[in-house]
Parts: structure tokens; C-alpha cells; sequence
């Protein structure tokens, strides 16, 4: 079947195969499925530039509950071998706002598509020339509801297709969550009988920045340790380094931060991380809820590619780090960066990647 005619001054020019038996449905089908038609529908759609994923649609009800946001990262984290990180934590906030609205696309199809003379032009397309064609009555009540279906359907979906929006543009700085680095970390390491054997000194120095070299030659030099060998690139000046050394403290190693959930999203999981802002660092007993954590000299990290060693401490009481140490819990929230590779390798010793600066 051969169909000829104008949308919006672009002529087209269609020659329907396998017409025989065909019913009215089907061969509207197959005329909006058609290159020339469709790309018209797609870029009335893209018109219209949805963005379902915009706060100004929801207003106030937009909230990701801590709850929510808490189990959606705890759960994305467990499974970063299955799927990446950042795209369960999306698919997940997705399927919320489905729950909110499911009816988005519907509605601006209704209120503001249907509105624009270029979809009556699509349509009268439809009545004039392609019910002609198939020798359809185009004052039919059957026949043009059978239209009205088959449009919304093909809108419907030009305007998913033509999505501005992402799920991440549904969050802002208030949905954050608490993470821990923990170098080599194992559920063990949380319960009760695990995690609290003193740390061995020679993770102790690789996780804050240090050679056994360096601090050998800090401890001679006595009263004018920091003046003489200076913090730079290492996670904590000496004097704050004496604190873990002398008194080996029981638990774990443990780099402590608040991250917004659309950075944890943006990042790839895959690549080292890079944070610049607040957080605390030092030894955690999870299954006491207490340590011994301090502020590091230096307010940019680059942690390693280690999806498998974060922890979710948000709302896990005592394991909550903030919670633990609430005169240091000010001033945790990081901005993240995805880099290609760590700015230094750790030293060779045969213990886990602690951060570096």
C-alpha cells in the first residue's frame, strides 16, 4: 500500500508491505513505526523537553527517606561484583519516583503535546490521508479511537526516549549518607568477636602514609619531630601518628566521611576516589562502638578502587562513626572526583591500601 502526503510541510512517502488482511490498528502501527513517521513524532517529542526527573515536578514530595536512601547504598555496596554501584543506586531511586508518579508521560502528552498545532498535523495526516488509503470511514467512533490509542502509545514512548532527566537530578545535598573505607574489610570485621585485635604497625603506618623509614627517622629526631619532617603527603603528622603507635589501639582501620548519594551515583566504582573536604580517620571496635578517630591534616584523599571495602555505617547506632565521636563528627561531608589512577603507590609492604594525599 502506498501512502503519500504532508506533516508539517515534510513530505512522506510510504510503501506499507504485507498489507493483506491487515486491520486498521496494525496499519497505523506500521505507518508510525515507519522511519519518516516516526523520526516527525520523535522530534515533536523531544520538543516538548521532558524532564521527568526534575524536583519542580514533586515539589515537597520528593523526600528519599534515610531509611530508604540507607538500605538502597548498603545493598548496592554488597553487590558491587553483581552490578555496578552507582547504577543500582539509580535503577533503585527510579523505581521510587515510578511508585510516585507512574503516570508522567501520560500527562504531558495530555496537557501539553496534544496542545501544540504540530500533533494536529500529525494527525490529520492520519485522517486524511491514511484512513483514505485504507479505505477506513474517518468519522467512525471506533475508527478514531483505534487512533487515539495508537498515538498515545508511540508518544508515550518518543517521550521516554527524549528524556532530559536523570534520577540523580531528583536529589540534593540533604540526602547523604555515612561511609567507612576499611582496608581488606570483611562483615567479619564488624560483629562482635572480630575486629578487635591490636592493628599491626605496619598497617598502622601504610594506611596514614608512612615508611617504617620515615617514622623511624621522625622518632630521632625528639622534640623537633614535626619541624622536621613535615606532613606533606601523608595522611597524619607525626605527633598525631604517636597516638595510634605507642598505644595500639584494638578494632579496625577505618576512613570515615559523608557522601551525597548522587556522588556516590556519578562515581565510578571501578577507579580510585578522590574526596576533598572533612573526615576522620584512625582505629574503630564497630562491635564496641568506640576508638580512637582524629582529624587529618590534610582535607583531600585519593582512596583506592575498592568498591568491596566500603562500609555503610548510616544509622547502625555506635557503628555510626559520627554518632561514636560526636564532638569530631562536624564537617564529614566530602566532594568526590573519579581519577584514572592514585597520584603515588603505597609503600611495599604486604598490607591492605590505606588513603593517600
Amino acid at each position: 500500500m502506498k501512502i503519500q502526503g504532508f506533516i508539517n510541510e515534510k513530505e512522506v512517502s510510504l510503501d506499507i508491505s504485507n498489507t493483506d488482511g491487515m486491520g486498521l490498528e496494525e496499519l497505523l502501527k506500521a505507518v508510525c513505526s515507519s522511519k519518516q513517521v516516526s523520526a516527525i513524532v520523535h522530534e515533536l517529542a523531544a520538543s516538548c523537553s521532558p524532564r521527568r526527573y526534575s524536583r519542580e515536578n514533586y515539589g515537597r514530595k520528593v523526600d528519599f527517606g534515610k531509611m530508604f536512601l540507607r538500605s538502597v547504598v548498603d545493598d548496592a555496596l554488597s553487590n558491587y561484583d553483581t552490578f555496578p554501584v552507582g547504577e543500582a543506586v539509580k535503577d533503585a531511586l527510579y523505581d521510587e519516583v515510578d511508585r510516585w508518579d507512574p503516570g508522567y508521560y501520560e500527562d504531558l502528552y495530555e496537557d501539553k503535546l496534544q496542545k501544540k498545532p504540530e500533533f494536529t498535523a500529525i494527525r490529520d495526516f492520519f485522517t486524511t490521508t491514511v484512513f483514505v488509503a485504507a479505505n477506513a470511514d474517518t468519522l467512525d467512533d471506533d475508527n478514531q479511537g483505534i487512533l487515539d490509542d495508537v498515538l498515545e502509545a508511540e508518544f508515550y514512548h518518543a517521550l521516554e526516549s527524549a528524556e532530559l532527566g536523570a534520577p540523580v537530578d531528583m536529589l540534593d545535598d540533604r540526602h547523604t549518607v555515612e561511609l567507612c573505607y576499611i582496608p581488606g574489610y570483611d562483615e567479619n570485621v564488624i560483629g562482635v568477636m572480630c575486629g578487635n585485635d591490636k592493628v599491626d604497625i605496619k598497617e598502622i603506618l601504610q594506611f596514614f602514609g608512612w615508611t617504617e623509614e620515615e617514622y623511624r627517622d621522625a622518632q630521632s629526631l625528639g622534640e623537633d619531630i614535626d619541624a622536621g619532617v613535615k606532613p606533606a603527603n601523608r595522611i597524619l603528622s607525626f605527633s598525631q601518628l604517636q597516638e595510634f603507635t605507642n598505644d595500639q589501639h584494638r578494632g579496625s582501620l577505618v576512613f570515615a566521611c559523608q557522601m551525597r548519594i548522587k556522588d556516590i551515583i556519578n562515581h565510578d566504582w571501578q577507579k580510585p576516589l578522590k574526596v576533598s573536604g572533612g573526615a576522620l580517620v584512625g582505629i574503630h571496635r564497630f562491635s564496641k562502638g568506640k576508638g580512637y578517630m582524629v582529624k587529618p591534616d590534610f582535607s583531600e584523599f585519593v582512596l583506592p578502587a575498592c568498591p568491596q571495602d566500603w562500609y555503610m555505617s548510616e544509622g547502625r547506632g555506635k557503628r555510626r562513626i559520627s554518632e561514636a565521636y560526636p564532638d569530631k563528627a562536624d564537617g564529614l561531608l566530602v566532594s568526590v572526583e573519579t581519577i584514572d589512577e592514585a597520584p603515588r603507590a603505597a609503600p611495599d609492604l604486604d598490607v591492605k591500601a590505606g588513603p593517600s594525599v
